[in-house]
């Protein structure tokens, strides 16, 4: 005489199993990403980090070291050639016509009298210590503004090899 009418109890179970899976999963996601804003998430654990073949692992460690020794021989050249000095210093340099700015052209704050700031030889934009040499530290070795090296070509140092 026709289909039999559906019996609600057995449609119950399967929903609230759904639903206490997605309400798991919803409280997965809010602790990790409470776990991330106060700097103690998953990626800085090493050990859930897949293990990898050994070989692999060895070719992009000596890349990697590569790449740092690269890295510190930029922030280097530019600590010996453009030393920092404060911002009250370099605004009462005489001798030198200088239009200097206000702000940090990467960070876009205040110059004030005590701020550290350099002047990279190659373009002699003003900027923080702290900005350039973060930059510099990403193996940048040109002005974050104008691209000029921040050194003469004879004294930057040599660049990777291709690989």
């Amino acid at each position: 005489m026709g289909f039999p009418a559906p019996v609600f109890s057995e449609c119950e179970v399967p929903r609230f199993l759904l639903n206490l899976v997605f309400l798991l999963a919803c409280l997965r996601r809010l602790s990790s990403w409470l776990l991330r804003l106060v700097g103690a998430g998953v990626d800085d654990d090493p050990s859930f980090h897949h293990p990898t073949t050994s070989g692999i692992t060895d070719y992009h460690r000596h890349h990697r070291e590569q790449y740092d020794d690269y890295e510190d021989r930029c922030l280097e050249e530019l600590e010996k050639h453009s030393p920092a000095m404060r911002f009250d210093a370099l605004s009462s340099a005489r001798g030198e016509d200088l239009l200097l700015p206000g702000s940090c052209a990467v960070c876009l704050g205040d110059f004030h009298g005590a701020a550290r700031v350099r002047r990279p030889r190659g373009c002699r934009h003003v900027l923080h210590r702290a900005c350039l040499d973060r930059w510099a530290a990403h193996g940048h070795s040109t002005c974050p503004l104008c691209r000029a090296p921040f050194l003469p070509p004879f004294l930057l140092p040599l660049p990777l090899p291709a690989s």
